[in-house]
């Protein structure tokens, strides 16, 4: 009996995690940085989808400052932007550049793990939805999260 005991232990020992099975992340570990084409947010993602559809100030009836003030993800009202051919001309506005810094923490791996594509679609939690996934607004969305360039 004292044999099956030894032998459970060490098998449990063999199981357990050391430092030589761990990946040291360091003292700051950062999510990855996605390659997003910030010129399609300043030229198409600001003006077409959170200027249009009222994300900052809220739409008729909702008591305005939806992402201004009621929210985590706080946005900024912000000027259209100077583009050409789908690139933005000079720099963007320190509004729409403010909030493409604010965007960031709410982008997945893609748009289908997004909560900047999820939400306003009704996907998960939101007070209502924004827009139906077969949308310009949800198409630009899904484009430019995907790794999309200039629609």
């Amino acid at each position: 009996m004292r044999c099956i005991g030894l032998v459970a232990l060490a098998a449990l020992g063999a199981c357990t995690p050391t430092a030589a099975d761990t990946v040291a992340l360091g003292d700051n570990p950062e999510s990855p940085e996605l390659p997003l084409d910030e010129s399609v947010f300043h030229c198409a993602i600001q003006p077409d989808v959170l200027t249009a559809q009222g994300c900052a100030r809220g739409g008729p009836g909702e008591g305005g400052s939806c992402h201004a003030a009621r929210s985590a993800l706080r946005l900024l009202e912000a000027p259209a932007p100077a583009c050409r051919g789908g690139r933005t001309v000079g720099a963007p506005s320190p509004e729409s550049s403010a909030n493409l810094e604010r965007v960031r923490a709410s982008i997945g791996v893609d748009a289908e793990s997004s909560p900047l594509y999820r939400r306003p679609l009704g996907l998960d939690s939101h007070p209502r939805a924004i827009f139906p996934a077969d949308s310009e607004a949800a198409r630009l969305l899904r484009a430019w999260l995907n790794g999309g360039s200039a629609p």
